[in-house]
């Protein structure tokens, strides 16, 4: 057993309706759906959330740069603060004790000059009696004693428009005796000036303003802002180090979040472009989803379709690589051959094909293969799983080498055998047709003949029979012309088989005693046998009766034994048998089919050569002989075989080449016996004068008819014509007593005749002769009142009966 073959891509048709690899479409373009407007909310959230944590990030990014400007100035204003003193100290020209007004507006006129800060400068100012403060007083309490406190500050405000600062600045008097307190009063507006341009360059709002007991110390420099802007400012202070002052930078949070509504527009932007996209694209999807529905919808009912195909036709589809296991097979093939699937996995095309096509599926295959041809078709034979030979006609084609079933054979098989069977059977149908045409054809030139010969033979046996009886008995002639009515019997027998065969003869059925014709035959038969061949009889049938001719069973019985004697070429012994037997059931022989009933079984064996199968085939084929050397005509078997189906009978063969050969005759048995007349005396027979119309085409049976008749006692009225007969007769009817006429003459059949005849006068008796007989004529003769149908050629004991039977019997009208 070869392992199993993979089996090829075929459609899976389990999942649901509308489904894509397992996925139902509506489930699919759902999902699609969902996760696409997912996506756009999480694009939304995720720029609202950037957007706001960029705004808080810019603030905190703007209060940062605000605190830091705010610091720097602070400390800026500190160190300009802080670097008031060293000018003053070098521009002091005082000596201690020195108060001299002039000295001192010079000094201070020079102070203001370097120092735009200062607004003014006084000279112990603070609340010091003495100018020049000695060591006692340099403390902690003296430096702040020109500070005013608040209280002081409440009390005594600077003049509106005026924001100074008092700062006590000590110089060291120039005797080197103590300090001299000097105070200056610092300019608000003047330590703010520097920043005015880069506050309103970058939208600043920058003030100093003093605190505790300086809290009347304010002012401000900055960009001019809208009423919204100054309500809206990041702010930030900041101590001057070491002063009582503190600085504070404000700036509209507009402007710091400048670049973030900028950043925001392009993250709007950004998030409407990405948006957009994304429903651009999930349109896109799920159009591609609805056309991927329809063309899964399509490729499903395409399966489908090809599924049905498949499964349901009527013919075989196999598909296998050469030489190797079949991979799919549709049920059609399937009953063809008897196989399962799972066992057509198993066994490749050459374990079920006929060993004598397996050459033949190869060397097609072969053509396919190396490209000769596209398609290849031929008849091939199959071998059933039960033995049986199935005929098919088989269509190949093979896929290109590309994709996953390169290479591979399809197959498109048809069970034809009972196409060829029913051409076997048209055939032999024809053949049957053409034989029953030619039989026709033979029937019609035995019939053309027979009238003819059968007159000749009249002729000759009717005046070899007066010769006969006139020769005496020691005349050495009476030898020669018993030869003479011997051979005229024989040509008649010869005439009768030919009408017999061609289904031309007379077919009147008796019941026949079948033991006494057999006896009758088997006699006849050993007077032409050489001594070395010895006939037995086994008769084993005393009250077999069939309805027949007995000249029917004899010429059955006379060829088999001739055929038996011709089978034996040398010494042998021939066995005729018979004996009754009952048959149970059906039976089909070797010709024929039997029915249940009784039958007569008449055997007739021989010790020869035997038959060889394919002659057997053929045997009982008319014409077809084995004997064409020495005149064998092949009608022998043929006749036999048309009486016995005629008959109702069937014919059994058994041989075995060099065992001899045995045929058996089944005939159906028959209830009824013949009727025994007595038989007359020939005084009986003669005539008494009566006159008959005697009507023949030919002339010469004319007047040998005449003569016979005449002899036995009749006047005769001989015509060659019909129609002078009839003219005739009607010129006298009441002349004749009896009509004697042939049937088939030039002018008028005599059935023609007789209907004239007996439309003048019915009551005339008629006897017909005929060369050869019908049914037709026998129905017709009976029909007109016929007393009987002679058959030719007519012996002078055959005419004396009919012609005194006729005359002496009452009409059946």
């Amino acid at each position: 057993m070869k392992p199993a073959a993979r089996t090829p891509f075929t459609p899976d048709l389990s999942g649901p309706a509308g489904a894509y690899d397992g996925w139902p479409i509506q489930s699919r373009y759902r999902t699609t759906v969902a996760g696409g407007l997912l996506l756009v909310a999480l694009v939304c959230v995720a720029a609202f959330y950037n957007v706001r944590e960029d705004r808080q990030t810019s603030l905190a990014a703007g209060h940062r740069t605000v605190a830091l400007v705010a610091r720097v100035l602070a400390d800026q204003i500190g160190s300009t603060i802080d670097g008031i003193p060293a000018p003053l100290q070098h521009e002091a020209d005082l000596r201690s004790g020195s108060t001299a007004k002039d000295a001192f507006a010079a000094f201070e006129q020079g102070a203001r000059a370097r120092n735009p800060q200062i607004r003014s400068l006084a000279a112990g100012g603070c609340g010091f009696e003495h100018d020049i403060v000695d060591d006692a007083h340099t403390g902690g309490a003296w430096a702040h004693s020109c500070w005013p406190s608040p209280a002081h500050a409440a009390a005594a405000p600077p003049p509106a428009g005026e924001a100074t600062f008092p700062l006590l600045v000590r110089l060291a008097a120039k005797d080197g005796r103590g300090v001299v307190p000097i105070v200056a009063n610092l300019d608000c507006a003047a330590l703010l000036a520097r920043m005015s341009g880069i506050a309103r360059d970058e939208h600043l709002i920058v003030s100093l303003a003093g605190k505790e007991a300086a809290s009347g110390f304010r002012c401000s420099v900055g960009a001019s802002l809208e009423p919204e802007a100054l309500n809206d400012l990041e702010t930030a202070r900041f101590a001057v180090p070491g002063y009582p002052l503190t600085v504070e930078v404000g700036r509209p949070r507009a402007d710091i979040l400048r670049e973030w509504r900028h950043n925001t527009w392009a993250t709007l932007a950004r998030t409407l472009t990405i948006s957009s996209l994304v429903l651009v694209l999930l349109y896109v999807m799920v159009g591609q989803v609805r056309r991927q529905a329809l063309a899964n919808r399509e490729l499903r009912v395409g399966e489908q379709r090809w599924r049905a195909v498949f499964d349901e036709a009527p013919v075989g589809i196999v598909m296998l690589l050469p030489n190797q296991p079949y991979m799919v097979a549709n049920p059609a093939f399937k009953r063809m051959v008897g196989y399962s699937l799972d066992e057509l996995h198993q066994l490749s095309a050459s374990d079920i094909t006929h060993p004598d096509d397996i050459e033949l599926t190869r060397a097609k295959i072969a053509e396919l293969e190396r490209g000769e041809r596209f398609t290849v078709k031929f008849e091939k034979r199959y071998l059933h799983r039960d033995g049986r030979v199935i005929w098919t006609e088989i269509t190949i084609s093979r896929l290109p080498e590309t994709g996953a079933l390169g290479g591979m054979l399809v197959a498109v098989i048809d069970d034809v055998s009972a196409r060829r069977e029913a051409e076997a059977e048209r055939l032999r149908l024809e053949a049957q047709l053409r034989q029953s045409q030619k039989l026709e054809a033979l029937g019609t030139f035995a019939g053309g003949i027979a009238h003819d010969f059968n007159n000749i033979l009249s002729a000759i046996l009717g005046y070899g029979e007066r010769v006969f009886r006139a020769l005496g008995a020691d005349s050495p002639l009476r030898r020669d012309a018993q030869q003479v009515l011997n051979a005229g019997m024989r040509a008649s027998l010869l005439v009768e088989r030919i009408l017999a065969f061609s289904r031309s003869g007379m077919t009147a059925r008796l019941p026949v005693h079948v033991e006494p014709v057999l006896v009758e035959t088997v006699e006849l038969f050993k007077a032409s046998l050489p001594p070395e061949v010895q006939v037995a009889l086994q008769l084993d049938a005393p009250q077999a009766y069939v309805l027949g001719d007995p000249t029917h069973l004899h010429q059955v019985v006379m060829n088999l034994c001739s055929n038996a004697h011709h089978a034996l070429e040398g010494p042998g012994t021939i066995t005729v048998s018979a004996r009754q037997v009952a048959i149970g059931e059906a039976r089909a022989l070797n010709s024929g089919t039997l029915q249940p009933g009784e039958y007569v079984c008449i055997g007739v064996a021989d010790t020869g050569a035997g038959i060889s199968p394919d002659v057997q085939e053929r045997m009982f084929d008319p014409f077809f002989t084995t004997r064409k050397t020495i005149g064998g005509t092949g009608l022998g078997l043929s006749l036999v075989d048309g009486i016995v189906k005629e008959y109702g009978g069937a014919i059994e063969v058994r041989s075995e080449p060099g065992r001899g050969t045995q045929f058996n005759i089944y005939l159906p048995l028959c209830a009824q016996r013949p009727a025994s007349p007595p038989a007359p005396t020939a005084e009986a027979r003669r005539g008494n004068g009566e006159t008959v119309l005697l009507v023949d085409d030919e002339r010469a049976l004319v007047e040998l008819c005449e003569d016979l008749l005449a002899e036995l006692g009749y006047e005769p009225l001989g015509f060659s014509s019909p129609g002078e007969a009839l003219e005739a007769f009607l010129a006298d009817p009441p002349r004749f007593d009896l009509v004697l006429t042939d049937h088939t003459m030039p002018e008028m059949t005599g059935i023609d005749l007789i209907r004239q005849i007996r439309a003048v006068r019915p009551d005339l008796p008629v006897l017909l002769m005929s060369g050869y007989g019908t049914h037709v004529v026998e129905e017709e003769s009976r029909a007109l009142g016929v007393r009987a149908v002679l058959k030719k050629p007519v012996l002078r004991a055959d005419l004396t009966e009919a012609v005194h039977d006729a005359l002496t019997r009452e009409s059946p009208c």
